[in-house]
């Protein structure tokens, strides 16, 4: 699927985009909120300032996805490998981490999904490490 084709379908109110790949792909801008993208392929795909509140994204790959601005506010990023991924700036309040692999690596523990300093301050930090 092409970010044309994502988009033209969900304005079109569509929102089950269950493992769609759009690795490397650029979205920019785009506003997905609400949309379910479980089990989706977004390695490398690039995010910044999307608006993903209340996206599932449960067991996506986000693998070196840069989702800096990007709107992330209740987010379900339950299992997810993002591994290598950029969050500058995003908001991410609300969001479950439950059992997702961390840009450092780390596995959240599925009794305490909220990340601790440490891995925010990752999370935070720029993209080119």
């Amino acid at each position: 699927m092409t970010p044309d084709e994502l988009l033209q379908r969900y304005a079109a109110g569509e929102r089950n985009f269950r493992g769609v790949n759009l690795s490397d792909e650029i979205l920019i801008w785009a506003d997905l909120r609400g949309a379910d993208l479980r089990g989706a392929n977004l390695r490398g795909v690039n995010l910044n300032w999307a608006n993903l509140s209340r996206v599932n994204l449960i067991g996506a790959d986000l693998r070196g996805a840069d989702l800096a601005w990007a709107n992330l506010k209740k987010a379900d990023l339950r299992w997810a490998n993002l591994s290598e991924a950029n969050f500058s700036a995003a908001n991410l309040s609300g969001t479950d981490w439950s059992g997702a692999i961390m840009p450092d690596g780390t596995i959240l523990p599925i009794e305490n999904p909220r990340p601790t300093p440490k891995l925010l301050s990752w999370l935070l930090m720029p993209f080119n490490r």
